[in-house]
């Protein structure tokens, strides 16, 4: 009996004429809809008395599932025969595995407790099969699901229990497109729980604007509940080129992700807030949840452009959602592997930005001409090194020389010193923390770093942690993603962060600010009737908080990021940048926009 598979579909057509009308009423709302018992106790309303299982179903409702599945196996008995405590235990495991979107473990685990007990699929008790017809809907099998449902409907004892049972199954028809469900219909015409709810979806369909979102596209169909009248998913103005915000904003990265949201929550709020729709959601660092999202929001026609997500495997369901319905999207990773193309471009500060932007600005502002490189020899700092290579090139200086290490045992830079005095390079790159910069300056000494300046990555953007070693790092050199100077927009917008949000910004904040401030003003020429590409070719570049941001071509966003060196305690910009302005190209003249 393979994984339970309910083999006969039309089930129980006999005594038709009698039965009740199907329940369709208020019920008790489930932080996830087939959780049909209460924190700490059974199926059967016992009193489990588990202190893993209390642990367990609390961690869940904090939406903390790989913490709760830890608890349920940390206290599974050593048989696993069917009990009430046991059944219990292995539903909340089943469970756990679906909410973090892993259906095949979770079809696998519940199958096997049955098989292992000889329990017939026609004796699975309703709230299992409540969870059986979740899982089958979730990977797209929509006969077993809709099997699954119906043995859950006709089982359930209490009316408070169907109730849920059909509004699991009324969110998993809302799915399914108008052609199969026809054929669906035709399939269950027979089965009395189902034939009255499908005429129940048919019903919210035949009024005019309905929303269909095919289980295709939003295969956890259960995250979003469509009403029955409901014409247009969410409240915002049906504005085709609103802006969609996908950050995690709960969970392990919320801190991230709400900084970012504040910074551009400041870009575009204002008089002019209301000028263009912009809705927020929470990811919660969860592909599956992203995805879903970007589906549902993308099947209103209300959007046009994405901001966010914030990590690299969101962005990337994100940026596939993107694509299919022809969206713009601008992420906030930092991988190299994300591709960009087809309207999707990063903004997270990545190696080919931070090295170009060093080796353009000490090329040109201070004259360097030949520069050297040391790198641990471990894989993780090899795309610094690659962009580093190709930015000295590009800008027509010389590498003369390239010294790697390994971190264990701490290495004695001295040989380094030497091979440094061989080649008397005017910059030493070095791709390591600001501890090992702090163990190189000291073996290098003053002398040998007035002649050779030590330069890193944005990872030294600590200035807590540069002091410490203020002495030996004076005058070190690095992208900084951001710090507060004495520019009009720098000033503005930490006064009103600090106003808003009683605390001083960061580089996420100002990240944030920055994208927006660069995709509103996009939406802007949108919304004025241009076209993609008449923006693109004319835009020329965003001097902002983070840098100079600018388009290199159709299909990539090149940053320019701050360059600084820390001197006397702070940070000092080598690149003096201009006024903060955006520079659109026009037919006969360039037309400035103050910001």
């Amino acid at each position: 009996m393979k994984k339970l598979l309910l083999i006969l579909l039309v089930l129980f057509t006999a005594c038709v004429s009698h039965q009740p009308e199907p329940i369709v009423q208020p019920v008790k709302v489930y932080p996830i809809p087939w959780i049909t018992w209460d924190d700490g106790y059974s199926l059967d309303k016992n009193l489990l008395n588990d202190r893993f299982i209390t642990r367990g179903d609390k961690l869940f409702n904090q939406g903390k599932y790989f913490e709760a599945l830890e608890q349920f196996y940390a206290t599974r008995a050593g048989n696993a025969r069917i009990s009430d405590f046991n059944e219990s235990l292995q539903l909340r495991i089943a469970s756990t595995l679906l909410a973090l979107d892993e259906p095949q473990k979770a079809l696998d685990a519940l199958s096997s407790f049955y098989e292992k007990n000889g329990k017939s699929v026609h004796t699975v008790r309703a709230e299992s099969a409540l969870i059986f017809a979740f899982i089958y809907g979730r990977l797209v099998n929509l006969h077993q699901s809709l099997a699954w449902f119906s043995q859950a409907l006709r089982d359930a004892k209490h009316p408070s229990l169907k109730a849920v049972i059909e509004k699991g199954t009324l969110l998993l028809l809302a799915r399914i497109p108008d052609p199969e469900l026809s054929k669906l219909r035709e399939h269950w015409d027979k089965d009395y729980y189902l034939r009255g709810l499908i005429q129940i979806e048919l019903s919210r369909r035949s009024k005019p604007g309905a929303v269909i979102i095919p289980i295709s596209e939003f295969p956890r169909f259960w995250e979003v509940e469509l009403k029955k009248e409901q014409k247009v998913i969410n409240n915002e103005s049906p504005n085709k080129n609103g802006i969609m915000v996908l950050l995690p904003m709960t969970g392990r990265y919320a801190a991230f992700g709400q900084a970012v949201k504040q910074g551009i929550e400041l870009a575009l709020g204002g008089e002019n807030a209301t000028a263009i729709p912009v809705v927020y959601r929470d990811t919660q660092a969860s592909p599956a949840i992203a995805a879903a999202i970007c589906s549902e929001l993308a099947f209103t026609k209300n959007y046009s452009t994405i901001i966010g997500p914030l990590l690299y495997t969101t962005s990337q369901v994100v940026a596939d959602c993107a694509k299919r319905h022809n969206l713009k999207m601008f992420s906030f990773t930092k991988k190299a592997e994300f591709a960009e193309g087809q309207g999707i471009y990063r903004l997270g500060m990545d190696a080919e930005s931070q090295m170009s932007s060093v080796v353009k600005s000490l090329t040109e502002n201070l004259g360097f001409k030949k520069y050297a490189i040391a790198y641990p020899a471990e894989e993780t700092s090899q795309e610094f090194v690659r962009e580093f290579k190709k930015a000295v090139a590009q800008n027509g200086a010389m590498l003369v020389s390239e010294y790697s290490y390994y971190r264990n045992p701490i290495p004695d830079f001295r040989e380094l010193g030497r091979e440094l005095g061989i080649y008397n390079p005017q910059a030493l790159f070095l791709v390591d923390s600001i501890d090992n910069a702090n163990r190189v300056a000291v073996a290098l000494g003053p002398d040998r770093l007035k002649q050779t300046r030590l330069v890193g990555t944005g990872e030294w953007s600590d200035l807590p942690k540069l002091m410490q070693s203020a002495n030996s790092l004076e005058g070190v050199i690095f992208p900084s993603p951001f710090f507060e100077n004495a520019s009009g927009l720098s000033q503005q917008f930490v006064n009103s962060y600090k106003k808003i949000y009683g605390k001083q910004p960061d580089f996420l904040a100002a990240q944030g600010f920055d994208a927006a401030t660069v995709v509103k003003a996009i939406v802007g020429q949108m919304q004025a009737g241009n076209t993609w590409e008449n923006i693109i070719s004319s835009f020329r570049s965003y001097n902002g908080l983070t840098g100079h941001v600018q388009f290199a071509g159709p299909d990539k966003l090149h940053r320019n990021l701050k360059v600084v060196e820390f001197t006397n305690g702070g940070l000092q910009e080598i690149n003096r940048s201009s006024a903060p302005e955006f520079v659109y190209r026009g037919n006969n003249d360039e037309q400035k926009k103050e910001n």
